[in-house]
This record gives structure tokens, C-alpha cells and sequence, in this order.
């Protein structure tokens, strides 16, 4: 009876370890067309641009990396294309799942696009 009480409550320390570290990370960068940027051919350069329909995909771009965001809306993407933008998600590999997303304006980030509102308006 012991060990099982020593191994539940060991499960649950680690468990509770793992959800306690969690956190999300947050980048800075730009909204890019991923085939232009992942081939280096001649990019878009505005969102008025009628190649823009040809894009596939966006990423979002960093200094150092790029990260597909799958969960964020096409359109908004399209939106911000080339706009300096602040991601808040969570980063697997080259994706970010994306929880907020924040366009710079007069040297200031606005929240353009929260996942939880975003949902809650598109539910059902």
C-alpha cells in the first residue's frame, strides 16, 4: 500500500512539475509568403500585391528562424503581411501554435488577434 501512495504521489509531483514550467514563448519578427522566403524568389511586397492569391502559406520570420503558424487565420496573415508583428505561442520545431498575435503601431504593439476570442466568436 505504501509503494502505491510513494508512486501516486511521485506521478503527481511531475505532473505538476511539467504544467508549472510550461510557459509561452514570445518573438518578435515579421509575416512573410512561405514559398518567396523559403525559395528565395522574388517576394511580395504588399498585401495589395494580386501574387498574394498564389502564396500558399505565410510564416512568420525572426532574425534567425521561421515558424509556420497553423492555427492562425489565413486572411489575417495576408493582413500583416511585411508588418512588424509579436507572437505569443508555443514553439514546435518550425511552428509556433499561436495564442496572441500583436501588430506594431506608432512604436507600440496592439493586440490584433487573441485564439480564445477568436474561438469563442467562431464556436458552433
Amino acid at each position: 500500500m505504501k509503494t502505491i501512495i510513494k508512486k501516486l504521489l511521485l506521478s503527481s509531483f511531475i505532473l505538476a512539475s511539467t504544467f508549472s514550467t510550461a510557459h509561452a514563448d514570445i518573438l518578435v519578427g515579421e509575416i512573410k509568403g512561405a514559398s518567396c522566403y523559403l525559395h528565395a524568389t522574388n517576394c511580395l511586397t504588399s498585401k495589395e500585391d494580386p501574387h498574394v492569391q498564389l502564396e500558399n502559406d505565410f510564416i512568420f520570420v525572426t532574425d534567425s528562424e521561421y515558424y509556420f503558424l497553423p492555427n492562425f487565420p489565413r486572411h489575417i496573415k495576408i493582413s500583416l503581411l511585411n508588418s512588424v508583428v509579436k507572437v505569443k505561442g508555443h514553439i514546435k520545431s518550425h511552428e509556433i501554435d499561436v495564442s496572441t498575435v500583436f501588430k506594431k503601431q506608432a512604436g507600440k504593439f496592439k493586440n490584433i488577434w487573441d485564439e480564445q476570442k477568436y474561438s469563442a466568436d467562431y464556436a458552433g
